[in-house]
């Protein structure tokens, strides 16, 4: 299966700045692509994407979008999307076969792809009486319309209109869509964890709020100060971020900070980076020339895993099944509670 970095990048970066209207005979970017005769393979890439079921992982996704941003046709409900039928080589005779056929109770749409191939007469003509509320969709380098050659039924009769043909293009039209379609994916994974990291930081902060006022009800002149920023015997500056990790900043002399996480016994998904074959990606910086199928699922792996831990943050969370957790690149601590936070950080030589 050809990959978004052997299909798309090298399109975009050829394509990107060609002057659409000038000079398309003389640079056909699939002849430097050496890719003329893999219609076959971005056939296959392309049903995959749009197939509800395609090793994306991303469900009706692309198949919604393509219909509504691509072909600019009526939005159907996602239930008809679920029960749609993505082919590819679809045959409707013993000579000739659809590149890909897209079909539900609502419509079926032809897809012809032209990338090097030659046209055949009257297989536009012939295309088109498959589709059902639906215009032939003629994919091509550059959004080029079929000849008469193809429109005109085999052995004579009428010419196919134009009207009836919806043109586009993989320079163009179907890169935008794949471009949209990764931004809005990353978009879905930064809105999740920014949720996830506002519910974390309510909780911590409420565990820690907590167990600063269990120790002052053991000794009221243990603590001082405000909410946010308090003080422990006067040796300790307790301060309560928003994002609800406690810092602690020793004031016998070091300044040495502190910073403890509240950890649950669980695996939270609380940021966007992913392993992916040895390499480690940040959804923000992830470029369209990178991306691949299997990358795409990991994409999806981590939006599920961070609506696992909304589902788990936003339930009733036992409070004492929490831990506080200091590391750096020397050390990696581990504490029960709080006062065992505060043992810790005086038992350290400043």
């Amino acid at each position: 299966m050809e990959t978004y970095r052997d299909l798309l990048s090298q399109i975009h970066t050829n394509c990107k700045n060609i002057p659409f209207h000038k000079k398309l005979s003389a640079y056909n970017i699939f002849d430097v692509l050496e890719i003329q005769s893999r219609e076959v393979i971005m056939c296959r890439f392309l049903t995959d994407l749009l197939n509800p079921e395609g090793m994306h992982g991303c469900g009706i996704r692309f198949l919604k979008s393509f219909i509504r941003d691509v072909l600019k046709m009526d939005p159907v409900s996602d239930t008809l999307l679920l029960h749609t039928e993505v082919v590819k080589e679809y045959p409707i005779d013993k000579e000739r076969r659809i590149d890909i056929f897209i079909r539900n109770a609502e419509y079926q749409i032809p897809i012809e792809v032209k990338i090097y191939a030659g046209e055949q007469e009257g297989q536009c003509s012939d295309y088109f009486e498959m589709a059902q509320n639906s215009r032939l969709i003629y994919l091509t380098r550059f959004g080029t319309p079929p000849s008469e050659y193809s429109r005109k039924k085999k052995g004579g009769g009428n010419l196919l209109p134009l009207g009836q043909i919806q043109c586009i293009s993989w320079a163009e039209d179907i890169y935008r869509w794949l471009e949209g379609e990764l931004q809005n994916l990353k978009e879905e994974c930064l809105q999740k964890q920014k949720t996830v990291e506002e519910l974390n930081g309510s909780l911590c902060e409420k565990i820690i709020l907590r167990d600063i006022n269990i120790l002052k009800k053991n000794d009221s002149t243990i603590m001082s100060g405000s909410d946010r920023n308090k003080f422990y015997k006067d040796k300790l500056i307790i301060t309560v971020t928003s994002k609800g990790m406690l810092e602690i900043e020793d004031r016998r002399g070091s300044a040495f900070l502190w910073g403890f996480e509240i950890q649950h016994d669980k695996d939270f998904r609380l940021y966007n980076i992913f392993e992916l074959d040895r390499n480690v990606y940040d959804v923000n910086y992830i470029k369209e020339s990178e991306v691949t199928e299997r990358m795409l699922n990991k994409i999806k792996e981590v939006i599920a895993e961070f609506n696992s831990s909304i589902s788990i943050l936003k339930s009733d969370i036992p409070l004492d099944t929490w831990k506080y957790k200091y590391y750096d690149a020397h050390e990696d601590v581990t504490c029960n509670s709080l006062q065992e936070v505060f043992e810790t950080v005086l038992k350290r030589k400043y």
